[in-house]
């Protein structure tokens, strides 16, 4: 049971990310990287799904979730064939003019090796120190469980929380509590126990996120191992995440790093590139679902790049075009997350935290 547990997960955790980078990542990729990237986009995947079936009016199950992953492993194919095609095309044309292509085969590099042998083994130590937990730990565990629950009740989002408690809306992020239903899904694994598993595999999935994000950012292979190790084994964070259960700001900062991976691909490319603004828009959106502290957080940490941006570059005209990408990405996220958004703005959540707001900055002016 545990080893389809784990297939299930690489599978949901590959796939769908490994769609979305085929067909909107808009330059070359090599696999090491493609894969942990991937892992991020698929982390934030699911919540989407959910709002999208709840939108049209669908139920979601087991069924739709292997079906998604079915949809996911065709797109993969049908653009490994089509670019396989345009490349067999551009070599035929290449001989015919007496040019000898480049090789194109990659040999698998050492650190994409040490890095696969790091997640093998982090997914199996997680995986092993809950093996005995019948529920997660901690308060978190209990509503994120619940909420896991209520989702698989109601075959994806609902307003309701009857029979649990009496409560008529629904406005917390649910990125992890749609994994966590996903794994339920497709393993068939009580939602429970599916909360503890998929709290671990996202524990997991900070190993490869941290390694994509430091070479895309520092450009060295050597210091993304090093990050991924650190965080991995080294660190007390985010392993102690197991004993606060507090799984779903984990899920929104593994998305996290996607999005500023995304970001940056899209504003600092050479050329005007659609796909890339569509990436970084998709995952911005995602994580808009998935946490909105860690949301936060990006905007922060996007705000601080930009202004390194202008002050490196000093023009004008590279001020206006990285403007509008920006702005862009912004509006395609806030479109992809509007309908759940204006759910949450319309409930309780909003008005709890402006109470909550407004009566600390009374305190706060106390002498």
């Amino acid at each position: 049971m545990i080893v389809f547990l784990v297939c299930a997960a690489a599978l949901l955790y590959l796939l769908p990310g490994l769609a979305v980078l085929r067909l909107l990542w808009p330059s070359e990729l090599g696999l090491t990287e493609r894969l942990a990237l991937a892992a991020g986009v698929s982390a934030g995947l699911p919540p989407l799904a959910l709002q999208a079936a709840h939108l049209l009016g669908l139920h979601w199950n087991g069924v739709a979730s292997w079906a998604y992953l079915g949809v996911a492993a065709a797109i993969i194919c049908w653009s490994h064939r089509w670019r396989g095609f345009r490349s067999a095309n551009r070599t035929t044309d290449a001989v015919l003019a007496g040019i000898t292509p480049p090789a194109t085969r990659r040999m698998p590099h050492i650190h994409g090796l040490l890095l696969l042998g790091s997640v093998v083994v982090a997914v199996a130590v997680r995986v092993w120190i809950v093996r005995d937990l019948a529920v997660g730990m901690w308060g978190d565990s209990y509503q994120h469980t619940l909420m896991a629950q209520l989702l698989v009740d109601n075959g994806g989002l609902f307003q309701s929380w009857e029979p649990y408690a009496p409560l008529t809306t629904f406005t917390y992020h649910y990125g992890f509590h749609s994994n966590a239903a996903f794994l339920h899904w497709l393993t068939g694994v009580p939602v429970a126990k599916a909360v503890i598993y998929a709290g671990q595999f996202m524990n997991a999935l900070t190993l490869p996120l941290a390694y994509v994000f430091t070479v895309r950012w520092s450009g060295e292979r050597a210091a993304g191992l090093w990050a991924a190790v650190l965080v991995g084994f080294v660190n007390v964070q985010p392993m102690f995440y197991t004993n606060w259960g507090r799984y779903t700001q984990l899920t929104g900062q593994i998305v996290l790093l996607a999005v500023l991976v995304a970001w940056q691909a899209a504003l600092e490319a050479p050329r005007w590139s659609w796909r890339a603004l569509a990436l970084a828009a998709l995952t911005t959106g995602t994580l808009l679902l998935t946490h909105y502290i860690v949301a936060i957080f990006a905007a922060v940490f996007l705000g601080t790049y930009l202004v390194v941006l202008f002050a490196r570059t000093p023009q004008p005209r590279v001020w206006s075009m990285l403007s509008v990408r920006a702005a862009l990405i912004g509006v395609g996220a806030l479109v992809i997350a509007a309908p759940w958004l204006s759910n949450t703005l319309g409930g309780c959540l909003a008005r709890t935290v402006a109470a909550v707001t407004a009566a600390a900055g009374v305190a706060g002016t106390q002498p």
